[in-house]
């Protein structure tokens, strides 16, 4: 592929026909998902959820972040079933970041956060920069209120979950 940015639509209609034309059905049985779902998808009345772009990555050998995203190469040159170990480092983050998708509560806010963050990367790096430098110091924060209210704790015989622990409140 090229480097050109291909919307969610046309990525989905191109891995079906270079995946031996497969129809809207049968990709969705494929891939486990309602064929509603990709037909809206197709339309552009939804876009490519993560969920669906890990599957489409594992069982069609396309690249992660070009299913979400249109950026990069389409392939990965992986072997079906098989991740090559020349992206090992990468597949590993993005299993790594998977799993801490899934231990939010609010996995919808968590999968809504991770699509503006796309979308701010798809407008160009340097707005996608701008953005994680903004991040950046809202974690900062969060990690010094988080710091000053385990400090606090500390003096009351620990944080909430650690006094639990310990027996001395309630569950």
């Amino acid at each position: 592929m090229n480097e050109k940015i291909i919307d969610g639509k046309s990525r989905l209609k191109i891995i079906r026909a270079e995946s031996g034309r497969l129809s809207q059905a049968a990709f969705a049985r494929e891939i486990g998902v309602a064929e509603h779902k990709i037909k809206s998808i197709e339309i552009g009345k939804t876009k490519i959820s993560v969920d669906i772009a890990l599957v489409v990555e594992e069982k069609f050998n396309y690249s992660f972040k070009w299913i979400l995203t249109g950026i990069g190469e389409a392939k990965t040159g992986v072997k079906q079933g098989k991740r090559s170990t020349g992206n090992s480092h990468l597949h590993g983050v993005e299993s790594e970041h998977c799993d801490i998708i899934k231990k939010f509560k609010n996995k919808q806010v968590a999968k809504e956060i991770n699509e503006k963050l796309l979308d701010l990367e798809a407008i160009g790096e340097q707005t996608f920069l701008k953005a994680v430098n903004y991040i950046d110091v809202l974690w900062d924060a969060a990690t010094v209120a988080i710091r000053d209210y385990k400090s606090s704790q500390e003096g009351k015989g620990g944080t909430a979950l650690e006094r639990q622990k310990n027996g001395t409140i309630d569950p």
